[in-house]
């Protein structure tokens, strides 16, 4: 088993491997003012996303409150390799689409983490 000279190297085999087994295609549709970004155009990559089901909670912690407020959680996340994506920043309001999936489903881009050294975590709604 090869071993690795530095923990970067090592991080990008590790980052590849998993790509080579759970990335899929992706198409990102930038916006801007809820249209088309003429200065970002739409840019297809690949990398894993997971989806789950939409959780939502009420703000006080609880579901028995009496509040009337509901916060909608994530409905997926992209991790996208920071070493090899090309593509224009993504920002909230984006949308995304699963190129691969059945019925091609979009997403829209709630948060970017660009705090993780490997990977850019993108936090996905239903759109």
């Amino acid at each position: 088993m090869p071993v690795a000279r530095n923990i970067a190297e090592l991080r990008d085999t590790i980052v590849a491997g998993v790509d080579a087994r759970w990335a899929e295609p992706l198409r990102a549709s930038f916006l801007k003012d809820g249209a088309a970004d003429p200065d970002r155009p739409a840019f297809e990559f690949s990398a894993p996303l997971r989806s789950g089901k939409a959780e939502s909670e009420d703000v006080s912690g609880g579901r028995t409150s009496a509040w009337l407020t509901n916060v909608a959680g994530s409905v997926a996340t992209i991790w996208i390799d920071r070493a090899t994506y090309e593509g224009p920043d993504l920002r909230k309001g984006d949308m995304v689409k699963a190129l691969s999936r059945p019925e091609t489903p979009w997403f829209q881009v709630l948060y970017v983490d660009d705090r993780n050294a490997w990977r850019l975590v993108v936090y996905l709604g239903a759109a």
